[in-house]
């Protein structure tokens, strides 16, 4: 039968003869996968890539904005993951789930546009608050001072269960030149914040909010309370 390499009828050549063709046809396939081969590293959009080993926080933690953890911060591999995860998205202020912020943002319009591009993978300490039947919660502090001006931010944040997808997140704490914005979680679907605006007999607006976590890892807003600058503490 023509066509047919019979047994015996010099395989050696037949075998020489079929690599050199497909080494031939293998050609453009080889450029495609060129990046992966070069060890590119492709955008983390999860926390898939975090251990599951991290530090848990005792709840309910009080002022969690003043509390000094003395945690180690991340290394650059859970640093990576966590800035890839936020990318260029602007973190979320009050605003987003009350316009009765706006009053007090417009007091110091501050942290309105504050996202994580350009911090130190090593400057992250992430925490572990608990999980939902659907999700899990975290707290982030990024080092956003310098050696000689200590100062941080606190974000609260939730992923999915299922694949580590970023659901939802808060800018807790802050500090800026007219505002300090501070928090309690009182477990892991509940927390408030505080915030207190300009200084002494320049004193602003306050405000006030209380939120939960949904099943799914949204925060939905319970209550919120935008205060004079004369009014006294809540409880006082």
């Amino acid at each position: 039968m023509p066509g047919v390499f019979r047994a015996g009828a010099r395989p050696a050549a037949a075998t020489c003869l079929l690599a050199c063709l497909l080494a031939a046809c293998s050609g453009p396939a080889t450029d495609a996968a060129a990046p992966a081969q070069t060890g590119e590293a492709k955008p983390l959009r999860s926390l898939g890539c975090l251990p599951t080993s991290l530090v848990s926080l005792e709840l309910p933690l009080r002022e969690g904005f003043a509390y000094a953890h003395d945690a180690p911060r991340s290394d650059a591999h859970v640093g990576r993951c966590v800035l890839s995860m936020f990318g260029p998205r602007t973190l979320k202020s009050p605003l987003a789930f009350d316009r009765a912020y706006r009053r007090v943002f417009a007091y110091h319009e501050e942290d309105g546009t504050t996202d994580l591009r350009g911090l130190a993978p090593e400057g992250l300490q992430l925490f572990r608050i608990g999980s939902t039947s659907a999700a899990d919660v975290w707290l982030l502090r990024a080092d956003t001072g310098t050696e000689l001006e200590p100062a941080h931010h606190d974000v609260l944040f939730s992923t999915r269960r299922d694949d580590g997808v970023l659901v939802d997140h808060l800018l807790v704490g802050a500090m800026g030149l007219l505002y300090r914005r501070d928090y309690d979680i009182e477990n892991t679907q509940a927390f408030a914040i505080r915030e207190d605006t300009g200084r002494g007999a320049e004193a602003g607006p306050g405000y006030r909010a209380r939120y939960r976590v949904g099943d799914d890892g949204g925060f939905a807003l319970v209550d919120g309370q935008v205060l004079p600058p004369d009014a006294p503490p809540p409880g006082v």
